[in-house]
């Protein structure tokens, strides 16, 4: 990560790095929220819940190969002390695991919470001082991760995380 003076319109030099929890996962977005902090999505490849999970040796037409494991926001923290060094993992949200006690998702839980089991979760932000929003891209046709080999929704959920935020 490489900073950047919006003002002199020039590079600072200074960097810092983001180590993955796993060596296979990717970065879906990264949008600073203030001077030192930032969020990231980190996800694994997999997409589909494990109640669709294909068994040994099945056809992948009516369920899913490879499932969602890892599918997080973190909150991110930059600092004099880690210029040139890992980035501060502050806190996280497991997207598979996201409850739901008021009933408000609009798609069926697994295990009793919401899961976000998309390939493409591109899209993070912050929305006021209690909420982010988080959204996949479906790629359209070619994502599917609510139904097997079914396009999915393009779908935005608001998460309320005051105490992330205020961390």
């Amino acid at each position: 990560m490489l900073e950047f003076d919006v003002k002199n319109q020039a590079w600072t030099g200074r960097s810092w790095q983001y180590v993955l929890e796993d060596n296979q996962n990717a970065i879906g977005d990264f949008n600073m929220i203030d001077a030192k902090h930032g969020l990231v999505i980190e996800r694994d490849n997999g997409e589909g819940t494990a109640d669709r999970a294909c068994a040994a040796g099945a056809a992948t037409d009516k369920c899913f190969s490879q499932i969602a494991k890892f599918k997080r926001v973190y909150k991110i923290a930059f600092s004099d002390e880690n210029v040139g060094k890992p980035v501060e993992k502050v806190s996280y949200i497991d997207l598979l695991n996201i409850k739901d006690p008021q009933n408000l998702a609009r798609k069926p839980l697994n295990n009793g919470v919401l899961t976000f089991p998309f390939f493409t979760i591109e899209n993070v932000d912050v929305v006021d001082a209690n909420h982010i929003i988080v959204g996949n891209d479906n790629n359209f046709p070619l994502s599917s991760s609510r139904q097997p080999n079914e396009a999915d929704d393009n779908e935005f959920i608001l998460l309320d995380v005051k105490e992330l935020l205020s961390q």
